[in-house]
């Protein structure tokens, strides 16, 4: 099983960096559709898994845990 790295105090803050980076991104490149940016993230985020050598089953565990995460992102007004 992957060893989770420990949190670090500047996560969540380089975190916000890297979101306000794509998010510029697709802002600057508003030719490419939506769903082409979502597909192009989610190539990243997969390769960036299986970088850190993460089962598939792992991998699975996550997408289930970030899933939980943003349901009440999703369900808010």
């Amino acid at each position: 099983m992957l060893e989770k790295r420990p949190g670090k105090p500047t996560d969540q803050d380089e975190t916000e960096k890297a979101y306000q980076i794509l998010f510029k991104a697709v802002q600057d490149n508003a030719a490419i559709e939506p769903t082409l940016w979502a597909g192009a993230f989610w190539s990243c985020i997969v390769n960036g898994y299986r970088n850190c050598d993460m089962t598939y089953q792992e991998f699975c565990q996550e997408l289930d845990s970030v899933r939980e995460f943003f349901k009440t992102e999703w369900d808010s007004p």
